[in-house]
Parts: structure tokens; C-alpha cells; sequence
């Protein structure tokens, strides 16, 4: 999922880890920032979805609920200005289709005093005002193949993309359709590069990708080359758990048995342990989970009053 599952400070300091870290977190759809969030009983990071257009049709994308010109309102901002949250992610469907108005949006949020990151498809980052790109605490592009199996468009635009910051993370989906592809995958030349496996969630779209067992998950992975790139994880969560109906004790297992610790993360818990909280562009605040189906959140999601004590009740509900 498009980091689905949602971003890095603990990723940085456990690269060099030689065993697996569980972390108690599953995921805000927010790319690699997730990594980067301790435990906090407060909110720390908002993932916001700004807009709900997009230049592809990813077969995997969670975010399918027809597609339209709206973009995250001044008043639905000034929630999140307000809130205790430390770290914005800009997410979209692509955020980068309302160039100007993301651009505006990563000038106010740092103004505010926020940390900015922003997860894309990459196609356009080269028009990103430069200034605006160097704001940014890191970028995430969402790829799901390398230089031979790329399928969204024109690879030598998203490699000479890839180095347009000085921080920048790739994100690849694991689905059936592209598990042979892991090596190429790996090719890719990025900062930190984060798999996880597609999950099936409640959309209106049309998901055309089939989701991975465990077992062909982790042989697949185990005969690639990933142990050759201490910076490629393969991320899985409490959610992936749930699809696959088994538990954590068992992935663990599984994972040592294929000699597969140091390039894997486990995200155990749940994201509002964490910190972290969904804000849509129509103005609903959304727990991580809900906000992976959007048949859910249109129907339920609540609106915004204030980000950090609807925050806190959430976190508190999710508890009994």
C-alpha cells in the first residue's frame, strides 16, 4: 500500500540492528514518517490527505472513491495548525496534481513551525518549487517496480526525480502480480526502501492486484537479494496479520526461520499508540484504520472539532 501503511527516526537508528524490532505500531497511511514515531500518548504526526485526484490508477490503491477537483480546505488546516501534532505528511491520492496549493500548504505548515514530508508517485516532484522541496524533512515515491518493471510511466523521469532531495525514501506494494520483481525493485537507489504487502481493503474502485500469502511473502523474499541492502525493509503489521489470520508469535517465527530479521520490521500494535491520526480533504478525522476503507470513513468519519482531545478519545476507546 502506498506506504501503506503507513513512514523514520526509528528506522534510522535500527538499520544497523541485527535483530527484529517490534514496534508497536501498524499503520496511518503515511509512508516512512511511521518509522519515524515513539510511543506517545499524545498526537505527534497527522497524515493529510489533501486532495482526491490522481494522474494513475494503481491496481492496489485504497484510496478509490471516485475522483474530483476538492482539495483540503484554510479551515480544515487551521485544525491541524492547531493541534498538538508535530509532523505533518502530505498524502493525496497525489498531492502533487495541485502543485500551487501544496506548494502554499508546505510553506504554511513550516511556518507553523511543523515538520513537512511528502509521499507522491513522483512523477511530478521536478516542477515542486525548490524551496518548498528543501522545507521537506524527506520524500517518499511509491514505485512498486524498478528500472525493468516500472509500469507507471517513464523510469528515467522518477530516477532523475529520486534525486531531487536529500532525502528520499521508495515505497513498494507487494502484490502476486509483482512478487518476481524483488531484485529489481531493489535497484532502485533510494535512502530507506520500505515493502509491504497489499491488503484488501473496502473501496469503491477496482483493485485488479490479488494479496500474498505468507508463506509465498517471505519465500519470495528470502530468495532474493535484499539481505545485500541493509536499507530495504519489508514492513508487516498487525492488519497484514489479520488478512492472513495468524499471529504475531507465528510471523516472528517465520521470519527467523528464513533468516530474514535484519531486513524486516514488525509493526505490532495499534497506530494510535503512536501518535498518529488521519485528517481528510473533506474534513474527517479518521483512526488509521478506518482510514484504509474508504466505504467506511465517507459514511462514519467524524468531523472536526478539536484534532488532539477526538485524538485522545479515540486512542482511549481503541484501549477497551
Amino acid at each position: 500500500m502506498s506506504g501503506a501503511i503507513a513512514g523514520t527516526a526509528i528506522l534510522y537508528t535500527a538499520l544497523n540492528q541485527k535483530s527484529i524490532k517490534e514496534i508497536k505500531m501498524a499503520g496511518a497511511i503515511a509512508g516512512t514518517v511511521i518509522l519515524n514515531t515513539k510511543p506517545n500518548k499524545k498526537l505527534q504526526l497527522v497524515t493529510l490527505t489533501v486532495n482526491n485526484c490522481c494522474n494513475l490508477n494503481c491496481g492496489h490503491c485504497y484510496l478509490q472513491n471516485g475522483q474530483d477537483n476538492s482539495f483540503v480546505d484554510d479551515k480544515t488546516i487551521d485544525k491541524v495548525i492547531e493541534s498538538g501534532a508535530k509532523h505533518i505528511a502530505i498524502v493525496g491520492k497525489e498531492p502533487l496534481l495541485d502543485l500551487d496549493k501544496t506548494t502554499n500548504l508546505i510553506y504554511r505548515l513550516h511556518d507553523a513551525g511543523k515538520k513537512v514530508s511528502l509521499v507522491t508517485n513522483g512523477i511530478l516532484l521536478h516542477k515542486l518549487d525548490k524551496n518548498a522541496l528543501g522545507i521537506l524533512d524527506y520524500v517518499d515515491i511509491s514505485m512498486d517496480g524498478g528500472p525493468k518493471t516500472y509500469s507507471r510511466g517513464d523510469y528515467n523521469l522518477i530516477e532523475r526525480n529520486l534525486i531531487l532531495h536529500r532525502k528520499t525514501n521508495v515505497l513498494h506494494t507487494i502484490y502476486k502480480e509483482n512478487l518476481d520483481n524483488i531484485n529489481d525493485m531493489l535497484r532502485v537507489s533510494a535512502n530507506i526502501m520500505l515493502f509491504s504487502p497489499y491488503l484488501v481493503t473496502q473501496n469503491s474502485g477496482n483493485n485488479s492486484v490479488t494479496n500474498v500469502g505468507l508463506s509465498d511473502l517471505l519465500n519470495s523474499f528470502s530468495a532474493s537479494n535484499i539481505r545485500d541492502y541493509p536499507n530495504a525493509k519489508l514492513g508487516l503489521d498487525t492488519y497484514y496479520a489479520e488478512q492472513e489470520k495468524t499471529s504475531f508469535n507465528e510471523i516472528q517465527k517465520r521470519i527467523k526461520e528464513y533468516k530474514l530479521k535484519q531486513n524486516t520490521f514488525l509493526f505490532k500494535n495499534d497506530s494510535l499508540e503512536y501518535g498518529i491520526i488521519r485528517v481528510t480533504f473533506d474534513g474527517k478525522l479518521l483512526s488509521p484504520k478506518d482510514s484504509l476503507h474508504t466505504n467506511i470513513y465517507v459514511k462514519s468519519g467524524k468531523s472536526i472539532k478539536n484534532i488532539d482531545s477526538q485524538f485522545e478519545q479515540m486512542l482511549m476507546k481503541s484501549k477497551m
